[in-house]
Order: structure tokens, then C-alpha cells, then sequence
């Protein structure tokens, strides 16, 4: 499978938390539906079917650890889930315990995420196979930095 074939939910109550990482997982190709909140992505889980979910921790309207045990008691299929807080509500070992596949901490550096998710979702022959000069996060970390040329 490549990026193109895969879907991300990307859940979280900044809306400008969602508008740049869904930008960013766009641009390497992956397909992003985006949720304001934990009870609108449960909504959304119910209807699609997504490979990987990205969820902040502390919503109002349904936090990302609820959500993480919806998806791990409720659903019949299991795609990852990636937390993302900028508090210390839960100890990591928590957020792991609960099930989490992964964690990154508020601000996150939205290069290592799109790695990670990278590392996650495609085959070690995929990742392999891709020249390193049009590797998906070379590609962003290029088109990242170019946006940051023009703002300064």
C-alpha cells in the first residue's frame, strides 16, 4: 500500500493544530479526515473505516483516551492510535497501557510525526524501495522548509 491508498484521522480541539498537519500529511499524499472532537470522530469511526488515528488527549467533548478505548473495545477492526497532549494529565505508562501505539508531546515536531506514521503504515519493502531524495518526509521536510523561506 502507499500513502495514497491510506486514510488518518486527525483529531483534535485547536483548529490550528488540524489545519497545518492535515496540510502537511496531505502533502506526502496520505488522505486526512479531520475531527474537532472526540464524540465527532466517534461519529465519523462509525461511518469509515481509517488506518491510523492521530487524537489529542484533553478535549472538551470526549478526550482522546475515551476514544482509544472505543476503538480498542467497540470496533471490529483496530487501527493505531497516536496520541498527542501538552499536558501531564496521564503518566506515558498510562497512555501505553490504555493501548496507545504511540505518543508525542504538544508542540509537536510535525516532520517526526509524518515518520512515525510513515514507519507504521507502510511495509518495510515500500519504505525501502523509495529513493531517498522523494521520500515522503524529505518531500515535506523540503515543502516545510520552502513555506518557511517565504514567511520570513
Amino acid at each position: 500500500m502507499s500513502p495514497e491508498d491510506m486514510t488518518i484521522l486527525l483529531v483534535d480541539d485547536e483548529p490550528d493544530i488540524v489545519d497545518a498537519t492535515s496540510v502537511a500529511f496531505e502533502l506526502v499524499d496520505f488522505n486526512v479526515i479531520t475531527a474537532n472532537g472526540g464524540r465527532e470522530a466517534w461519529d465519523i469511526l462509525n461511518k469509515k473505516t481509517v488506518d491510523l488515528i492521530i487524537t489529542d488527549v484533553r478535549m472538551p467533548d470526549g478526550t482522546g483516551l475515551e476514544l482509544l478505548d472505543n476503538v480498542k473495545s467497540k470496533n471490529l477492526y483496530f487501527p493505531e492510535v497516536i496520541l498527542t497532549t501538552g499536558y501531564a494529565d496521564f503518566s506515558v505508562e498510562e497512555i501505553f497501557e490504555k493501548g496507545a501505539d504511540g505518543l508525542f508531546w504538544k508542540p509537536f515536531d510535525t516532520k517526526a510525526i509524518i515518520k512515525e506514521v510513515e514507519n507504521r503504515l507502510l511495509s518495510e519493502s515500500e519504505l525501502l524501495s523509495v529513493e531517498p531524495s522523494s521520500a515522503p518526509s524529505r518531500q515535506i521536510s523540503l515543502q516545510i522548509d520552502s513555506i518557511n523561506e517565504v514567511g520570513s
